[in-house]
Order: C-alpha cells, then structure tokens, then sequence
C-alpha cells in the first residue's frame, strides 16, 4: 500500500519531536538556571557587590542599613584589608578550591576575616564622623 503510515513511522515520528522538544525548550531552561546559580555565587560577583555596597554606604548622608545574602547554599570565607574584599567561596568540589576575587572599595573598614558566612551586614551611622560596622553570619 502506498501511503500508508506504520506504527514503526509513528513512533520514530514521535521520538524526534519528543527530542526536539527536550532540545529546544527543557534543556534550556535547566541550563539558564544552572549557570545563574553560578553567575550569582561566584566569587568575583559576591566581591563586586559587596565592594559597590560598602562603597555606597560612604554616600549616605546619616544612617544606612544594608542585607545581603547571596546564596544560602554556598558559604565564603573573606578578608577585608586595606580598602579591599577579598572573597573565596568554600565549595567542596576540588577545582573551584583555590577560586577567589579581590575587589577594591572607597571607605575605610577596620580589618576584619571570617569563614563560613553567607549573610553580610554593611552599617553606617553618622554622628560628627562616619562609623561603619561590616558583620557576616551563617544563614541556614
């Protein structure tokens, strides 16, 4: 019979538009996930935004308050010393041990180090001269 479809035809049919599904439209969005988990954990990002923050918080004109809790997933140790932040994330696969950012920032902090935090308090009161307060914690 000409024309006629087979189930065999069918069902390669189906199995190519399962597939181009998965390729078009599942795997992307697992993978834009993935790498903005990443993006968003890294060390070079954390430095960044904690350097812009404490940067910011020298523009204040009286008093600010600022958060910041990148991931509650992954945990950083950091170094701040000489108007600089020096992030390392403390994850547990091998290759990304020894991954670390330094970032510089417009105020001075009193030198401060601490490991295993992940929450980061930027203060800053004004009474006749600046004082700030930078505290990190471990946010479950």
């Amino acid at each position: 019979m000409k024309g006629a479809v087979t189930s065999e035809a069918i069902g390669f049919i189906l199995v190519i538009l399962t597939l181009i599904t998965f390729f078009m439209v599942i795997l992307p969005k697992y993978l834009s996930t993935i790498i903005e988990l990443f993006s968003k954990t890294s060390a070079e990002s954390v430095a960044r935004q904690l350097a812009g923050f404490i940067t910011i918080s020298g523009s204040a004109p009286y008093k600010i308050d600022i958060e910041y809790l990148p991931s509650r997933d992954v945990s950083y140790s950091f170094t701040i010393k000489n108007r600089n932040i020096i992030i390392k994330p403390e994850f547990k696969v091998s290759y990304a041990e020894n991954v670390s950012s330094t970032q510089p920032f417009a105020v001075d902090l009193a030198e401060y180090e601490q490991e295993g935090v992940n929450h980061f308090f930027i203060n800053k009161k004004f009474d006749g001269e600046s004082l700030y307060d930078f505290k990190a914690k471990k946010e479950e």
